[in-house]
């Protein structure tokens, strides 16, 4: 019996050409992060909760920003292009979830360099204030309660403003 050959998920796409859905973008970065790690086994020091953990939770986070709208429909052959389109990186920063992340025994400096690191791993014009990001994640609930990647907690809320403690 042949394999069945991974169906593109269209809602969430990641890249265009070739098209790659989030879910296996995000795989792919976490396999790249694997092998770094094993030749850089002594790059990050050591601690409570190791720099490693950290950056694999970024990996994990940062493209989900990726699930608004405007940045789907720009995925779409000939799509719209919006002026006002947000960062997906700062987007993404609606699924932490500080209070999860504190009670698994994150600390502060911890999550600030979570959040700094999902927001800024792209070089990308910043909107005005934070109240511009957050009007955006309210649309975000509705494509991340389809979404399928089991790399996530079971369960995320989407908060309607930024942790300013972290970012």
């Amino acid at each position: 019996m042949g394999e069945h050959p991974y169906v593109v998920d269209e809602l969430s796409l990641a890249k265009s050409y070739p098209k790659e859905d989030i879910q296996t973008h995000t795989n792919s970065l976490l396999t790249n992060l694997a092998l770094f790690k094993t030749q850089y086994p002594d790059l990050l020091k050591e601690k409570e909760w190791d720099d490693w953990d950290i950056l694999e939770k970024a990996c994990i986070y940062h493209d989900l920003g990726k699930l608004n709208r405007k940045f789907q429909e720009k995925m779409k052959p000939g799509g719209r292009r919006y002026t006002d389109e947000i960062p997906h990186g700062l987007l993404s920063l609606a699924f932490i979830n500080d209070k999860d992340l504190k009670n698994m025994g994150y600390n502060n400096e911890d999550l600030e360099l979570l959040f700094q690191a999902v927001a800024y791993h792209h070089d990308r014009k910043l909107p005005e204030s934070n109240a511009d990001i957050e009007k955006e994640f309210a649309g975000l609930s509705i494509p991340f309660e389809r979404f399928a990647y089991d790399k996530l907690p079971k369960k995320c809320i989407i908060p309607r403003e930024i942790n300013q403690r972290y970012f």
